[in-house]
């Protein structure tokens, strides 16, 4: 009877245990993030959701193409599909990891998920700053997808330049090489 007692009372401290980390400790953020939903999103369009599509919506998905995203992308003034640096960029590119990729999709968009649309809907805007050298590192544009990306001539320089973007998470930089 005595064990009996002591498992029931284990049963009840986990019970609470988990019913303060789920429930009571979070409450006033619950609370703040009820009441200001609904200003955000009205509650009838809500209605047409299932809860996976509504935090895709949100928060964006993660069904990643990276050919698609090749596929989609764009090239500005001194560069083309077929320029040198261009394809050394996309041979680095997919020799990353998926959570490189995704760090470099940070350092690209601001965000290491999708838009609702995908993949499909999103490309890089290559662009060659003139007053770029082969010091310099890329940089990015987050709002507008444009990647400055200096003409490399290296797939060393290349490669580096890429682990540089994504792991600094900052767009709008420009650090000089130090070499």
């Amino acid at each position: 009877m005595e064990a009996f007692l002591i498992l029931q009372q284990r049963k009840e401290y986990v019970s609470k245990c988990v019913d303060y980390i789920c429930n009571t400790c979070v409450m006033a953020v619950y609370k703040e993030f009820h009441r200001g939903f609904p200003k955000v999103f009205d509650k009838e369009i809500l209605k047409h959701f299932q809860a996976e599509e509504l935090m895709t919506a949100i928060a964006g998905n993660t069904n990643y193409d990276w050919k698609q995203f090749e596929k989609h992308s764009t090239y500005g003034p001194g560069y083309c599909k077929s320029h040198p640096t261009i394809l050394m960029f996309w041979n680095a590119f997919h020799k990353l990891t998926l959570d490189e990729k995704r760090k470099f999709l940070f350092f690209l968009t601001g965000n290491e998920r999708l838009h609702v649309k995908g993949i499909r809907k999103v490309g890089i805007l290559f662009h060659c700053p003139e007053t770029f050298s082969e010091r310099d590192f890329s940089r990015s544009l987050m709002c507008h997808n444009i990647l400055d990306l200096p003409k490399y001539s290296t797939m060393e320089r290349m490669e580096d330049a890429l682990q540089v973007a994504i792991n600094s998470n900052k767009g709008f930089m420009s650090p000089t090489a130090t070499e």
